[in-house]
Parts: C-alpha cells; structure tokens; sequence
C-alpha cells in the first residue's frame, strides 16, 4: 500500500532545462553506455567468440580496440562537461563557462558537508568520476599500438571501473529514510542496467559494420549475438526491476502520466523502451533461432552471413538509435510527478511495494528463462529454408 500526505496545490510546470544541461548528460550517459556495456560486451560476448574464427580474430580485435580507444578521450571530456554542469546547477546564478574552470570544480569538491550529511556531495562524485576517469584512460591506452595485443584484458578493466563508478553512486551522502535511500541504489541500478544495454547495442552493432567484409566471420557472430542476448538479457532485467521502483518513486497515479511534465517525458521514455523491447524479442524469439538452425546445418551458407551480418545488426542498430532516443529524454526527467502534481511528503515504503517488487522480479527471471528455452527449441525446428 502506497501512503501519501495530502495533496497541495499543484506545483507550476517545470521549465525545459538548459542546453548547457541537456547536452553535458546526454555525452554522458552516451559514454558511460560505452565504457560499460561496450567494453563489457566485447569481453564477455566477442572476446570469447573470436575462438571460432580465427582468421578473422585479428581484424575484429583490432577494430574493437580503435573503438574502444577513441572512447577514451570522448569520455574525459564527458566528464568534465558532466562536472562542470553539476557545479554550475549547486552554484546557483553560475554560468556554465566559469564552472568548467579547474578553480570552481575544487571549490564544489572541497565544500564541506553541510549539518545532517555525514559525506560532501562534491567528494562523493569526486571519488565517482575518479573511477569513472580511470576507465577513460585505460581504454585510451588503446590507442597506443602496443597495447592492442591485450585489448580483452584492458576493455575488462575499463568495465570494472566503470561499474565501480556506478555503485559509488549509490553511497547516501545523509540519512533520508529507507525509500529514499533504496531509491539511491535502485536509480544506480538502473543506470548500470541502461548503460550495459544501451552500450552493448551501439558497440556490437558498430563493430559488426566495420569488420562485416572479414572472411570467416559468420560463425563468430553467430556466437556474439547468442552470448550477447543473455548478458543483454541480464541489464534488461535490472532495468525493469528497477524502473518499476523509480515509477512507484515518482508518479503517483496513471493520470500523472499525462498531467504533468514529467510524467509527459517519462512516458515517452517508456513507449521508447517498450519499442526496443520488442525488437530484442524479434531477435531473441526469430533470428536467433535462425541463425542455430543455420549454423549446425550449414556453418559456411551465405545465408550465415545474411543474418549474422546483415538481418541481425539492422535491428540491433534499431535498437540502438531508439537508446539514443532515451538518453535525449533523461535530463528532462527531472524532479518528480508527485511534486508536480501537489503531493507534498514521500510514499511510504510498506511490505506490499516490497512484495510486489518481488513478484516483479521472480515473473521477469521466469520470463526470460522460459524467452531462452522457447527461442532454443525454435532454433532446433526452424528449416533452414527460412533463415534465408
């Protein structure tokens, strides 16, 4: 049961958010996707893949790295556009200019914390970013040539800090209450979820453009796309577990959907993701099975190549673009429909919301196992005939 204290009057309609806002947490978030779902997808789902084709391992590896090194520089400068927009919203009346200057950025760092916080927001997202920068500079190193030859191992590392970065986020600067506080992890979660996701979409996608001409290379994607879908499987679900939590946060009624300006945006949001979901469904439950069918059959048809190289990565990139589509939405999913709609207080937490969430999560595990089991079979009795 969700409690709330009475309504007050409905609060005006937030304005848009600045472009020196928008435009900061979008390359954020892009390069996050990146350094956590790219690099994470090519250690679990290339990297082991590229077993099954040898001659090609080169080429995909090297690419893969040029890639990932490029991301290196790109996400510096994210973070510092992410950082600078932090300090220039705590600052009130700061332009965005000065707050990307190294003077401002210590200054928000080394501000104390203030009466009730135990940790200072500026060091929290100080050690944040400090992990975030380490996974920046270890995908930059390759882009020294040397370096290339361990691209598994550093895209590995780059992951890990970046998820690391990601829990740090979670760390409660104060004492706000049990919602408030799971509220933290679950919005953690949830960014660490999308990034995954929304990053092993862009990488996968991208790579299999550039390395499509590579002899041989049906049979490894035949094996990246199939790890791929478990591991993307994985973030979706901490999305939606997640995600449920946020809209029970934040909206406190269907109507608010529509009534309020966060409630407009998110859903929008939510129509994007049901959009991305049904095209991991097509390839989950029709070209996977596909692809099985003609990989035990025929390993070497063109037809292989057609839905590893072609049929596949279009929706893939589908999905990627509609990800796009979400990041543009984020930094206009500020403050809360509750709020806008004249709710003063905080819902309750109880154990009904606890069970629901609960029930949520074991339907999705069931879901997705009996997704997985369903899309084996198919690919067992699919003819080849089909798949071409």
């Amino acid at each position: 049961m969700v409690v709330v204290s009475t309504f007050a009057a409905a609060a005006p309609a937030p304005a848009a958010p600045p472009a020196w806002r928008v435009l900061p947490e979008f390359l954020y978030f892009a390069a996050l996707c990146g350094a956590t779902g790219g690099a994470g997808a090519y250690v679990l789902a290339v990297g082991p893949a590229l077993r099954h084709g040898p001659a090609v391992a080169p080429t995909i590896a090297r690419k893969a790295a040029t890639g990932l090194g490029v991301l290196g520089p790109v996400l510096v400068v994210a973070l510092w556009m992410q950082l600078a927009a932090t300090v220039a919203g705590a600052g009130k009346g700061m332009p965005f200019g000065s707050a990307l200057s190294p003077a401002a950025i210590a200054t928000y760092i080394g501000k104390p914390a203030a009466d009730g916080e135990w940790l200072a927001p500026g060091v929290l997202t100080a050690v944040q970013f400090a992990f975030y920068l380490a996974a920046a500079l270890v995908l930059a190193a390759l882009l020294v040539p040397a370096a290339r030859a361990r691209v598994r191992r550093l895209a590995g590392s780059a992951a890990v800090l970046a998820v690391v970065g990601t829990a740090v986020g979670a760390v409660p600067t104060s004492a706000n209450g049990v919602a408030k506080e799971l509220g933290g992890v679950f919005t953690q979660l949830h960014v660490l979820g999308g990034t995954t996701w929304l990053g092993g979409l862009g990488m996968l996608a991208g790579l299999a453009l550039a390395a499509r001409h590579a002899p041989g290379a049906g049979d490894v994607w035949a094996a990246v796309w199939a790890s791929f879908s478990t591991l993307a499987m994985a973030a979706v679900g901490l999305v939606l577990v997640s995600g449920l939590w946020l809209l029970w946060m934040h909206v406190g009624s269907p109507a608010q959907l529509l009534t309020t300006t966060y409630g407009r945006f998110l859903l929008i949001k939510l129509v994007l993701v049901l959009a991305m979901l049904i095209a991991g469904a097509l390839n989950q439950l029709s070209l996977l099975p596909r692809i099985a069918r003609v990989r035990r059959i025929e390993p070497d048809d063109i037809s292989l190549l057609r839905l590893t190289l072609r049929h596949f990565p279009r929706v893939v990139a589908l999905e990627g673009l509609l990800g796009l589509a979400v990041l543009v939405i984020v930094p206009f999913l500020s403050g809360s429909a509750r709020k806008q709609a004249g709710e003063t207080g905080s819902p309750e937490l109880d154990v009904s919301v606890l069970l629901i969430g609960v029930l949520f999560a074991a339907m999705l595990v069931v879901s997705f196992v009996a997704a997985a089991r369903l899309g084996d079979r198919l690919g067992r009795r699919v003819p080849v005939e089909s798949a071409i």
